[in-house]
């Protein structure tokens, strides 16, 4: 099985079809697609546990939230919702990436070490974030 929105190039011969119209249609879009095998995950998936809502905010990258959604991927973290947002900085008007991220944390995973993590990240990314516990839905 594999995480759901990734394909799993090895089995799904459906998947070069998709990546051709992709492909396609990227350029009338202004976008530029990669794409990557992946492995089934090892974590699996839960909809058990703590909720948390993650708040980034950085300046908009290519790979940001591929990369914060795969750390949390690695600690076996749910993603439940996902919202992003590029709007200008009122002081400069640069672009400003906003990612707001509700979350379904296992009891069993540390969220010290999460936050460690997700802290290591987004300095490395320069990125600000808010990790807080909410109230289940």
């Amino acid at each position: 099985a594999t995480a759901p929105g990734l394909f799993e190039t090895r089995q799904d011969a459906g998947v070069e079809h998709a990546k051709a119209k992709l492909d396609a249609l990227a350029p009338e879009l202004g976008l530029t697609l990669s794409y990557r095998g992946c492995e089934p995950s090892l974590a699996k998936p839960t909809t058990i546990g703590l909720p948390y809502r993650l708040n980034t905010y950085a300046m908009d990258q290519p790979g940001l939230v591929h990369r914060i959604t795969d750390l949390l991927h690695r600690h076996g973290i749910n993603v439940e919702e996902l919202t992003t947002r590029s709007q200008p900085r009122p002081e400069t008007g640069a672009p400003l990436f906003s990612m707001e991220l509700l979350l379904t944390v296992p009891s069993s995973v540390s969220i010290r070490t999460v936050r460690g993590d997700l802290e290591r990240l987004c300095d490395e990314l320069n990125c600000d974030l808010e990790l807080s516990q909410t109230k289940p839905r």
